[in-house]
């Protein structure tokens, strides 16, 4: 091959390269958070469902009855019955997943998405198609306070030539359509992929609606407009908003049996574990995440599970168990003699992932001996 032809094959050789090297960076750092390729919106409520209606704030005025000045009621939580639909990329299916709530400057802690991890759509027909949920948030206040939307839109009608003492011994309601923002991050997984894999995280946003209630203030036109009297039938103003109780009161598990004996290894050992949800919970349903831990670096695959407001939940694992290896400078066996299997001493615990971190249970102990018991000799019956 001449001078020339080479140093033309090297250069197309290096070109080559260049281009292979940089197409598999584009597919192996991919920008966590792609496009919109999933859809989320408001739920319509439905009279005398479960369906989480969108949230009520109640204004009133205590200090003058020319002025709304107090939020009433205490809040746990903001619940929205939502609808979400979409479609991994081909060749992908649905993993970790999370969704949280916004109001413009404070965000709630993000709470976990069920997804069908075997699934590679959100909705039927491919992801054509509606998926309902019943979400619950911990408590955040709207993106424009309550009270200050009350008098705004007093000084807008009062602006508009409408009477002062009619707007406030009428009250009224107003509906807010941008009062929160949902954010939900749906993560797609290739089904193979490559060492350095990034999985992407595909962002779908929608604005949420609440109604606040400017409740009548018995303003009369000419008077002072002094204190209104404070019902009754109502709980006092809250002064600050204490953070959420822990969506999970306990968690535990056994090993069942917490002995097994007589029985050639390897075997499993099965464990139970009970979740118990918080009674003052602000999620009605807690959609969560559980797993098994135990001795030798042993852990379980993560594990959908839904667990109602104050019960419990049981959920089941089992733990394959090989015989322990026999110490080779032990005792002297005897011709024939088999040597015995030393017991397997093992632990196990729960955990159960939290909006912020997880919780476990305490330690459960387990034994597995594999020696197997010795047959008993057959006595033949006497003629």
């Amino acid at each position: 091959m001449s001078s020339p032809t080479r140093k033309l094959r090297i250069i197309a050789d290096r070109t080559f390269v260049m281009m292979f090297g940089l197409l598999l960076a584009l597919v192996l750092f991919a920008t966590p958070t792609q496009a919109q390729s999933f859809l989320v919106e408001l739920g319509l409520y439905k009279s005398g469902t479960n369906d989480r209606k969108p949230p009520v704030f109640r204004v009133r005025a205590m200090k003058d009855k020319k002025v709304y000045d107090t939020l009433e009621g205490t809040f746990k939580g903001i619940g929205y019955k939502l609808k979400v639909k979409g479609r991994c990329p081909e060749k992908h299916h649905l993993t970790d997943s999370s969704i949280s709530l916004y109001n413009g400057s404070d965000r709630t802690t993000r709470v976990i998405f069920p997804v069908n991890e075997n699934n590679r759509s959100i909705g039927g027909d491919h992801g054509q198609e509606w998926n309902y949920y019943n979400l619950d948030f911990p408590f955040l206040l709207p993106r424009r306070s309550p009270v200050a939307s009350c008098n705004a839109e007093v000084k807008r009608r009062v602006g508009q030539g409408e009477s002062l003492a009619a707007i406030l011994q009428k009250g009224f309601t107003l509906f807010v359509d941008d009062a929160y923002q949902v954010d939900l991050l749906v993560g797609c997984e290739k089904n193979v992929h490559l060492t350095f894999y990034e999985t992407p995280e595909y962002l779908a946003s929608a604005q949420l609606p609440a109604e606040v209630q400017c409740a009548a203030t018995g303003y009369v036109q000419g008077t002072s407009g002094g204190p209104a009297t404070q019902p009754q039938h109502y709980d006092p103003p809250p002064q600050r908003v204490p953070p959420p109780p822990p969506p999970v009161n306990s968690v535990s598990v056994a090993a069942n049996p917490a002995e097994t004996k007589g029985r050639a290894c390897p075997v499993y050992v099965n464990f139970g574990g009970r979740i118990v949800a918080s009674p003052d919970s602000v999620y009605q349903t807690f959609n969560t995440k559980y797993r098994f831990l135990g001795d030798h670096n042993y852990q379980s695959d993560w594990l959908f599970v839904a667990v109602k407001r104050g019960e419990p939940k049981i959920v089941n694992g089992r733990r394959f168990i090989e015989a322990p290896a026999n110490d080779p400078g032990g005792t002297i066996l005897a011709p024939g003699e088999q040597p015995k299997i030393p017991l397997y001493r093992g632990w196990m615990e729960l955990e159960v992932q939290l909006p912020n971190g997880s919780k476990r249970s305490e330690r459960t102990n387990f034994t597995v001996d594999c020696n197997v018991a010795p047959a008993r000799p057959r006595i033949k019956a006497s003629n």
